[in-house]
């Protein structure tokens, strides 16, 4: 939630007694704590609370709003947030291990230079949770000028354990510069861009984008002022994961668990996402690099700590948890140092640190690579853990990360037909399978809808040609092939694919009806241009001017195109289509008529394929 707002009606008391009431605040502790649920909405469980000042009737303080504008204006903003943050540690030190506690604060207390350590110190005094289970919130609504000290004083609540997180995001002006300086943990997305997202598109896009950061870069993303389930739907449809707001639960105690109510909504709307999102098979799953992570209880000493990982010197640290669930890491270098000095006798969790987490189940390679990337210079060289719910199940060291980097980079090349450089065979059939998922699972999809033709094309002759005149004339053809296809069957249009199936096979797909067109006009144009892969060489030259003709094979070589109409209905799986296509193939091989005079030609199927040899006919 955001910070008090400061426009709040005024409580009738005169503003000259303003700094008395504040004294008698600030010296009696007349604050309590209300906290609100941040929820993870797919497993419907309490992931944090969210501490929310409220005043005392004998405060004199009608209300948190009232309270915050006259601390801002005699310049008290110091005093009142340690009050506030006290009453807020003391209520969660009694908290179950796991739950986080998100804390409200000022950029102009935040920037200051004492904010870091006294946070660290109250928490000790308070004997309240672990650093790595507080998440302290920067309201992107002020304006001010602290970017210098915003900065250090990051860098200090970062070191001490704490987490970082961004307020009211998509409110301010000064956002992404805020973002992008002080590199935070968490974000949490305004009410602005949060209210009617089941309606509204530009909305959903700029979600999207934020999520899109936020799975690059490493950052929670959390949905705030979530008031109706139509919101929580289109939420979790877009693929946010945690939300916050009146739908999910109000201000008041710190209850750990959902209303049945709230998470008989949750589990409508999340089967209601799953349904919508098909399997993609493109994974190189990151649970398949990790290796099993030490993990401790936070509360274990150091000393203690630092004698069981002395026994295995392969491990790379311990993953430090409460309750089960992950609070931090801390590292084998890091662990010894702090068991040889004053750090010894203290509890695991007080020097346990944030660190990269990827869920175990369904992250891929590539998001795990870039989460790795994009971690602050000073963190480049830490594990990312691999998560199940809140407890840690393995760890990946970047040697871990480079072993991933080197099965991907191998897959890429896999999938990328080197002397084309189009997508592969492998890239291929999964276009397929995307336009087949697309159509069995959103029937009112644009593919759906339009429907798509698809063709393999190849060309005539080409194995008697490469043995004719070598295969560097051969690969000259199929990249002037390929030039041709980009520029007259491709061009500008984003619903055409073309790929690359292996030798001299090429795949194309487009919104149906659009593509015969464009494959005559190819036909036609490679027929035309392809005089000079006719020619026989003397003595290296090429002889331009020799006229082809039918007794001249093998030099002769034209395009054979086999087009399937309608492919969304006529094949289950990406095998059917180039199954359709080798039968047409296999036809065309017994025929004796040539349509160009390089043997150029399109064939079509037009029924089903089981009645492929009554109803062919050649088109061009």
């Amino acid at each position: 939630m955001p910070h008090p707002a400061k426009n709040s009606a005024q409580s009738g008391k005169s503003p000259d007694d303003s700094p008395q009431r504040l004294d008698r605040l600030v010296r009696e502790g007349l604050v309590d704590a209300a906290f609100q649920p941040i929820v993870d909405l797919r497993r419907g469980i309490v992931l944090g609370l969210e501490a929310l000042c409220r005043p005392r009737p004998e405060s004199g303080f009608a209300n948190a709003g009232e309270l915050f504008d006259a601390a801002a204006a005699a310049d008290r903003l110091w005093d009142v947030e340690r009050v506030a943050r006290l009453a807020a540690l003391r209520a969660a030190s009694s908290w179950k291990g796991g739950v986080l506690l998100f804390m409200n604060c000022s950029p102009q207390v935040f920037g200051d230079a004492r904010f870091a350590d006294t946070v660290r110190d109250e928490l000790l005094q308070t004997g309240a949770i672990a650093p790595g289970r507080v998440v302290l919130e920067i309201t992107e609504r002020s304006e001010a000028p602290f970017a210098g000290d915003l900065l250090e004083q990051a860098h200090r609540v970062k070191d001490h354990g704490f987490q970082l997180a961004i307020d009211d995001v998509g409110a301010g002006t000064s956002g992404l510069s805020r973002i992008m300086l002080l590199r935070p943990n968490w974000l949490k997305l305004d009410r602005e861009l949060v209210a009617s997202v089941d309606r509204d598109r530009v909305r959903q896009n700029l979600i999207r984008f934020m999520l899109h950061f936020g799975r690059l870069s490493g950052v929670q993303i959390v949905a705030e002022g979530i008031e109706e389930a139509s919101e929580v739907a289109s939420l979790m449809e877009l693929g946010v994961s945690i939300g916050q707001g009146y739908f999910l639960g109000r201000p008041g105690e710190a209850r750990h668990s959902l209303d049945p109510g709230v998470l008989e909504a949750l589990r409508n709307a999340r089967q209601g996402a799953d349904a919508g999102h098909a399997h993609d098979p493109r994974e190189l799953h990151a649970d398949a690099y990790g290796r099993p992570a030490l993990t401790l209880d936070g509360s274990e000493r150091v000393s203690q700590a630092a004698l069981r990982i002395l026994r295995d010197p392969g491990v790379p640290g311990v993953a430090v948890t409460e309750a089960g669930s992950l609070i931090g890491w801390c590292a084998r270098d890091e662990l010894l140092r702090a068991a040889s000095d004053a750090r010894a006798s203290r509890p695991l969790a007080m020097i346990a640190r944030t660190c990269a987490t990827a869920p175990a189940d369904g992250t891929n390679v590539l998001s795990l690579l870039e989460l790795a990337a994009c971690r602050e210079e000073s963190a480049a060289g830490g594990p990312v853990l691999l998560i199940k719910g809140e407890k840690p199940v393995g760890v990946l060291t970047v040697s871990d990360l480079l072993h991933a980097a080197l099965d991907a980079c191998r897959s890429v090349h896999n999938r990328t037909a080197p002397l084309t450089g189009l997508p592969g065979r492998v890239c291929c059939d999964l276009h397929l399978a995307e336009l087949l998922d697309a159509r069995i699972d959103d029937e009112a999809s644009v593919q759906a809808r339009l429907g798509y033709d698809a063709a393999v094309i190849d060309v005539r002759g080409f194995s008697a040609y490469n043995a004719a005149y070598g295969y560097d004339m051969g690969d000259t053809l199929i990249q002037h092939l390929v030039s041709l296809l980009r520029g007259t069957v491709v061009g500008e249009d984003p619903h055409t694919f073309l790929g690359h199936l292996g030798d001299d096979r090429f795949l194309v797909t487009a919104l149906q009806g659009t593509l015969e067109m464009r494959l005559l006009r190819l036909v036609y144009r490679f027929d035309r241009t392809a005089r000079q892969f006719w020619c026989l060489l003397n003595d290296g030259k090429a002889a331009p001017d020799l006229t082809l003709t039918a007794d001249d094979e093998p030099a002769a070589v034209g395009i054979r195109v086999l087009l399937v109409r309608d492919v969304l209905t006529r094949a289950t799986r990406p095998q059917d289509v180039l199954l359709m296509a080798d039968r047409l193939r296999r036809l065309d091989e017994h025929r004796t008529t040539i349509a160009h005079p390089t043997g150029g030609s399109v064939l079509l199927a037009d029924e089903p394929a089981k009645r492929e040899a009554s109803e062919l006919r050649l088109s061009a």
